[in-house]
């Protein structure tokens, strides 16, 4: 159904549409241990002209996730300040917040 979605997209697509159809779909292949497509979909949200700001650190919190999961500290660190940055822009903290910050460790400050 979400493939079907990014077919029926509009060329301008000011909405952010694609990016989330893109976050759903990389979300199911995570879940279903299909990494490799997950970052593929992640990868193609991250490049949406628009990206919903309320949506963007779930979508740098599964990257994260799948850094650490594959030992990749470097990109793992990368998307937990992203998570952090993303949340801050909306002057909000979550879970994924706290997430975020676990992932950086006790000797990285925030």
């Amino acid at each position: 159904m979400f493939r079907e979605g990014l077919e029926q997209i509009d060329r301008l697509d000011v909405w952010g549409v694609e990016f989330l159809l893109r976050l759903h779909i990389g979300g199911i292949h995570q879940e279903h241990g299909m990494i490799d497509e997950a970052l593929a979909e992640y990868e193609r949200a991250l490049a949406c002209a628009i990206r919903p700001a309320d949506h963007l650190a779930r979508l740098y919190l599964n990257l994260a996730t799948i850094a650490k999961d594959r030992g990749d500290h470097e990109r793992g660190a990368w998307a937990a300040w992203n998570v952090l940055a993303a949340e801050g822009s909306l002057d909000k903290q979550t879970e994924m917040s706290r997430k975020a910050r676990e992932a950086l460790g006790p000797s990285i400050p925030v």
